[in-house]
């Protein structure tokens, strides 16, 4: 049976609910429009990007002052061709005030746990 207008197949190879968005960002009168030859394209579309989890995968959700921020920390072996490094490094550029401000945080949180870890271990080194 074919699925309906509102839902497409999912790969286990694509992210959790990738598809469904992008297809569920598309206009309605184009959703409705869309054969099911067409749904398996898009869906072989979005396997196509290649998305697999990365070997170290950090993400963290941090309260502040009423609000919630998050932190991704990803890593692996890069796969992006050296033009899409190109147009990713003007689009995103790394010397932002943003960046430089959490570079000073992480920083300094880096040094406070340094300095509570290297404390006790010089104390009991320097009282023997």
């Amino acid at each position: 049976m074919a699925p309906d207008a509102g839902s497409i197949p999912v790969s286990k190879d694509i992210p959790p609910g990738f598809a469904q968005r992008l297809f569920d960002g598309l206009p309605a009168e184009v959703r409705t429009s869309f054969t099911d030859r067409q749904r398996d394209a898009l869906v072989a579309s979005a396997e196509r990007c290649g998305w697999t989890r990365h070997p170290a995968d950090l993400r963290l959700s941090i309260p502040f002052l009423h609000k919630r921020f998050y932190m991704v920390l990803l890593a692996g072996e890069e796969r992006r061709s050296k033009e899409r490094l190109a147009i990713e490094r003007k689009r995103y550029p790394i010397a932002t005030i943003a960046n430089f401000g959490l570079m000073i945080f992480m920083g300094g949180c880096a040094t406070l746990v340094g300095g509570m870890l290297f404390t006790p271990l010089l104390a009991w080194y320097l009282s023997g």
